[in-house]
């Protein structure tokens, strides 16, 4: 067996154009990682090139053309960017426009409030601008956060969030650092409580109530931990490219290796059985007196520990690239699943490792199945296809079972593949759904292998 094995590893690297595909993957995964690199620079020069003195000194002469009041506030709004050297975006930013555009141009120009409300805002306006003058952010959350300021000049429905995320940063003494995920915890907070009210009132007893508590108390367990660091789950490949460069950010992109390596190993599981038929070497392996068992069982074999190999190179490369393009690791955030009331802590390290097994048994699944299906019908176009059309649709092939109202669907193999969304929707997830997951895969694989097993048995063979 063990020689049939190696014997395999020569028969597939003895072929250029494998090793030059190999290569080609691993060496496409490094471009889109330093791209991604190259393109967040180039983007961060961009977004700060509007913050200059040349670029404010343009825009004070653009509003030389609006109304005097308007005029006065934004000639002395980008005079106060300008004097108190404010290019870049943060909270001093916030508050002089706060100040200047809405309190103070308010207080000039607005028919429907009384004179003692705009003696508020100037009062309000004057304490913002000497907030920022002397670095003073303490004094910036604390007047941003008086209910009065709310009552008298904000009339949209998010403005007592926004009071209650300055009440909650002042109070914690949580400096306002946008970069700072400590800082958008405190928004996502609030958020959070406004969402739990809201299900409490259309169902006290509801699961959306329940899941509504665990995410708040999930988020003031990062905060009063200091586990401020949040993995960032994103849908598609574009959201991450404005993104800040992060080990997380890094990791995710190269996730994509994984179907790429998969899809490469899948057609060298289809064509592995076809072609030694096609080419007649069949025979040799047969006459060197191997059975049939040993011959189809070195192949899935080496197939199988091929894509391992593969998975565990890419694996270390783009973790190594990520600790080289992200100087900010990002290492320390956390991912928390919660199981019944109990909370666990899951690193970065350990969530990327789960995620990388998830994806692997997805595509060693596909592999397994197009091999069989290309021994089964003697052919390699079917078994691409069919292992194809699973790895890259199992879920809207699910969806499309389930609309057309096939209740058995929850045990084909489609319904079990989607390892990482059980995993990482915390308020489903519990173990015994998981070890049905995989048991039913492995009922699958077992299916998988004897039918191709079978038929590769029962073919005749000429010698």
């Amino acid at each position: 067996m063990f020689n049939l094995i190696i014997n395999e590893y020569i028969k597939i690297f003895k072929k250029k154009s494998n090793i030059f595909v190999f290569a080609a993957a691993y060496l496409l995964l490094a471009g889109l990682l330093i791209f991604f690199k190259a393109y967040h620079i180039n983007y961060l020069k961009e977004a700060n090139s509007d913050y200059s003195k040349n670029n404010y000194e343009l825009e004070k002469k653009f509003y030389e053309t609006k109304d005097k009041v308007t005029y006065e506030c934004d000639i002395m709004y980008y005079q106060a960017l300008i004097d108190n050297e404010i290019y870049e975006d943060n909270w001093k930013r916030e508050a002089e426009e706060y100040a200047i555009l809405h309190l103070l141009k308010n207080s000039q120009n607005n028919e429907y409030i009384t004179e003692e409300e705009k003696n508020i805002m100037k009062k309000h306006s004057e304490e913002l601008q000497d907030a920022v003058k002397h670095n003073d952010w303490k004094k910036y959350l604390y007047v941003m956060s008086e209910e009065n300021i709310d009552r008298i000049y904000t009339y949209d429905e998010g403005s007592d969030k926004a009071v209650d995320v300055f009440k909650f940063l002042y109070d914690n003494e949580i400096e306002p650092i946008y970069d700072s995920t400590k800082y958008k915890l405190a928004y996502k907070l609030v958020s959070a409580q406004d969402d739990a009210e809201e299900e409490y009132k259309r169902d006290p007893f509801g699961p959306g109530y329940e899941e509504a508590l665990r995410k708040v108390e999930k988020i003031r367990y990062r905060i009063n931990n200091d586990y401020a660091a949040e993995i960032e789950y994103g849908s598609d490949i574009g959201e991450y490219l404005n993104g800040k460069d992060t080990y997380w950010k890094f990791i995710k992109i190269s996730e994509y290796g994984i179907f790429v390596l998969g899809f490469i190993i899948l057609v060298l599981a289809a064509d592995s059985i076809p072609s030694e038929f096609n080419s007649g070497t069949i025979k040799f392996l047969v006459i060197n007196k191997n059975s049939k068992t040993k011959i189809y069982f070195s192949k899935l074999i080496t197939l199988a520990t091929l894509y391992t190999l593969s998975i565990l190179i890419l694996f270390l490369v783009s973790n190594v690239m990520a600790f080289i393009l992200a100087k900010n690791t990002d290492l320390n955030a956390i991912n928390i699943v919660t199981v019944g009331d109990n909370m666990f802590i899951e690193s970065a390290l350990k969530v990327v490792t789960k995620e990388y097994i998830g994806f692997y048994i997805v595509n060693l699944t596909c592999i397994v199945l197009a091999f069989s299906c290309s021994t089964f019908t003697k052919k390699m176009i079917p078994g691409i296809c069919v292992g194809a059309v699973i790895l890259f649709g199992y879920s809207e092939i699910e969806l499309l079972l389930l609309k057309l109202g096939f209740d058995f669907v929850e045990y084909l193999i489609v319904s079990n593949l989607n390892i990482i969304d059980i995993i990482n929707e915390n308020f489903f997830f519990n173990k015994t759904q998981i070890v049905y997951t995989i048991y039913n895969l492995i009922c699958h694989l077992v299916v998988f292998i004897l039918i191709g097993h079978d038929a590769f048995c029962r073919r005749e063979i000429k010698k």
